[in-house]
């Protein structure tokens, strides 16, 4: 239920609360119980606000960890997981909403999650800020050129996810990003399948901002 999965996820933002005491099995077993709440999110009506405070706030303590601690394994399936959290989240802070509804965020200084639901004839050239405001993506005209009417006639979700570490590596020692990793995803809202959008005349633009070296 919805109250079982805000009372889980405070549970786990408490036990994780302090990153130097996570090992890497716990950051392991810390992130797939994360990815386990967010997946049921989806499936079970979506996820309120101090759900979705306390899913980021967690899962942001076992992205900061030791990763001295963790194996290899261990380093990759905590990545693993986190990706899934992020992306289940995005999927569940939509479920139920209405088309051109405020955007939902859950921000941590580790990951931002945001989702938005709007029409596509509202999306097409437009551009829209990443969680937190860290970033944009820009869509072209001709964005949703060639996608079955159906998929996109009840409107299109906008799942974003935004990291301070290279979830994407299974090596702790290229972990130090030059950006921040930003992953996006258009999902048709009738259905919550992810949007294939290729061959486009005109590019879809993700703007990331960097620190310039010294």
């Amino acid at each position: 239920t919805e109250t079982s999965r805000r009372q889980s996820a405070s549970t786990l933002d408490a036990i994780l609360l302090d990153p130097y005491l996570l090992n890497g099995a716990a950051q392991v077993d810390g992130s797939a119980q994360l990815a386990a709440i967010a997946q049921g999110a989806v499936a079970g009506g979506g996820a309120d606000q101090t759900t979705a405070d306390a899913l980021v706030s967690a899962l942001g303590s076992v992205l900061v960890a030791n990763v001295s601690r963790a194996t290899a394994v261990q380093y990759e399936a905590t990545n693993v997981a986190a990706i899934a959290t992020a992306d289940s989240l995005a999927h569940a802070l939509v479920v139920g909403a209405l088309p051109g509804e405020q955007v939902r965020e859950a921000l941590d200084p580790a990951v931002n999650v945001s989702a938005s639901r709007d029409f596509a004839a509202s999306m097409v050239n437009s551009t829209r800020a990443a969680p937190g405001g860290f970033g944009s993506v820009a869509l072209p005209l001709s964005t949703f050129d060639g996608q079955d009417v159906a998929a996109v006639d009840g409107g299109v979700d906008v799942l974003m996810y935004l990291f301070k570490r290279d979830v994407r590596t299974d090596k702790p020692a290229q972990e130090v990003l030059q950006t921040d990793l930003l992953g996006v995803t258009l999902a048709s809202a009738s259905g919550a399948a992810a949007l294939v959008i290729k061959g486009l005349p005109a590019p879809i633009v993700l703007a990331i901002p960097f620190a310039a070296n010294p």
